[in-house]
């Protein structure tokens, strides 16, 4: 009875350390699950919006802004997701889904609009994030459509948009014949690399217009894009 007695204190240290050790092997699981997300510790709000395809894939889009109304003021409704056969190109893939009218495609000229003070709209706008998909066809590639609130005051608004982590290739294609589209890319080869030009702001996209890169060593990449009042195009980031 004795050593039951001596025993029983033993076996309670042992079951305590036993669940504490699940619970750590918990958490640990759990942080490898988390995807990269840098862009938090940039932007003081953010949320997740979950989008759905024609093809039944789910996918989470995450919202940035210094804002707090601006990041409450997007639903499901802004966004597209899109699957593109990855034998077709995205514009293709859009014109099949009638996103897109391929007696549409402009070759209207306009030049870059270079008298944009950067410094001053630097921190301006909203930032997004595909941070998940469920896939449930692998032979696609998903791309969002982008159908921002209307801006009331009718004035210059601006979009970043950030490619996952290794991924190679980034596309922007524009759709909508009412609305001017500009933007510039950035990428980092590397995760200890700064942020590299590849098109500087603002390049002119006309209507039904795509521009594409492919970096064969990539980290991320960041599409920054500017329009007037809701704008309408598509980014894609794959590999």
């Amino acid at each position: 009875m004795k050593k039951l007695f001596y025993a029983l204190p033993v076996i309670g240290l042992l079951f305590f350390t036993s669940c504490e050790k699940e619970e750590s092997n918990e958490i640990v699981d759990n942080a490898i699950a988390e995807p990269i997300d840098l862009e938090k510790d940039l932007y003081d709000f953010h949320k997740d919006v979950k989008i759905t395809s024609e093809g039944g894939s789910e996918a989470i889009m995450r919202v940035y802004s210094n804002s707090e109304a601006a990041v409450a003021s997007y639903t499901s409704e802004h966004f597209k997701l899109v699957e593109t056969l990855k034998s077709e190109t995205l514009s293709e893939g859009l014109i099949r889904q009638n996103i897109k009218d391929d007696s549409d495609i402009s070759l209207e000229q306009e030049e870059e609009m270079t008298d944009f003070d950067t410094k001053e709209n630097a921190g301006a706008g909203i930032a997004f994030k595909m941070v998940s998909v469920a896939k449930t066809n692998p032979n696609v590639n998903y791309s969002v459509s982008f159908y921002h609130p209307e801006n009331i005051a009718k004035s210059w608004s601006f979009w970043t948009h950030y490619s996952g982590i290794g991924q190679t290739i980034a596309t922007i294609d524009r759709h909508s014949a009412l609305r001017r589209v500009y933007f510039g890319l950035k990428r980092k080869a590397y995760s200890t690399s700064g942020w590299a030009i590849m098109v500087s702001e603002w390049r002119f996209l006309s209507n039904g217009n795509s521009y594409s890169l492919t970096a064969n060593t990539n980290y991320q990449f960041r599409f920054r894009v500017k329009s007037k009042r809701s704008s309408a195009y598509t980014v894609n980031f794959s590999n």
